[in-house]
């Protein structure tokens, strides 16, 4: 299973939302350095994601930075946040993303997301799942989804999505721990990515035992509750 450091911004700043809510955020430095750092320490894969952008409320200028610089690091970039159009997602990807991260747009305009999926395949494109008390929530998390989470994995695995980034947004930012709110059949069916409440090597040892491809951690590196140093030593990858 793949370790992956999260860079979520703000302001053109490292934040840390709790629970998704833009008004409990916490700033941790530049993402820059940042990014440079994580490059030391051998991380192969870095998850840059606009938040002011998910939420609408405008484009963060260092993200194409952060691809570009990410590019001369050696780093994978996956990058999301606000892409809800196929001019911006393609835009994202010529420009150097190995990844992009698409959310609302899978639900809301359909025709376009499979225009982009067409175009550049499953390697490609991540498709976000974001979950709050057991709905699918979109739009920077402030919109509820009536569709059942069977029904969306079922509608992504007929298009033929292979990556799905599955936030459990009432532990995100929290370090209250991990818990999956996904059914477990579904981790054979792609691969999914978790994010939320991480908190120490415990934890990833746990999404591990999920059959999870990757997880996400963003508080606990920036609070130093997982170490870095850990982290490389063991090539950014668990084992379970």
């Amino acid at each position: 299973m793949f370790i992956i450091p999260a860079i979520d911004i703000v302001n053109n700043r490292v934040a840390v939302l709790y629970q998704g809510r833009i008004d409990r955020v916490k700033y941790f430095d530049d993402p820059l350095s940042w990014l440079r750092i994580f490059a030391l320490k051998n991380a192969p894969i870095v998850h840059v994601i606009d938040i002011e952008a998910a939420m609408g409320i405008r484009e963060n200028s260092i993200v194409e930075t952060l691809i570009r610089e990410g590019l001369d690091l050696g780093l994978k970039i996956n990058v999301g946040g606000g892409i809800r159009s196929y001019q911006k997602a393609s835009r994202l990807l010529e420009i150097g993303a190995d990844k992009i991260i698409i959310g609302s747009l899978v639900y809301t305009n359909t025709s376009v997301f499979k225009e982009i999926f067409r175009d550049y395949g499953s390697e490609r494109v991540i498709v976000a799942l974001d979950i709050y008390k057991g709905k699918p929530v979109i739009e920077g998390w402030r919109k509820t989804l009536s569709e059942r989470i069977e029904n969306i994995f079922e509608f992504l695995e007929n298009l033929g999505v292979k990556y799905v980034l599955v936030t459990n947004v009432e532990r995100d930012g929290t370090l209250k721990g991990f818990s999956s709110n996904v059914p477990c059949l579904w981790f054979s069916s792609f691969n999914v990515i978790v994010a939320g409440g991480i908190a120490g090597m415990d934890d990833l040892k746990e999404v591990c035992k999920t059959g999870a491809w990757g997880a996400i951690i963003g508080r606990a590196i920036y609070e130093r509750k997982i170490s870095l140093d850990d982290l490389s030593s063991i090539g950014w990858v668990m084992k379970c």
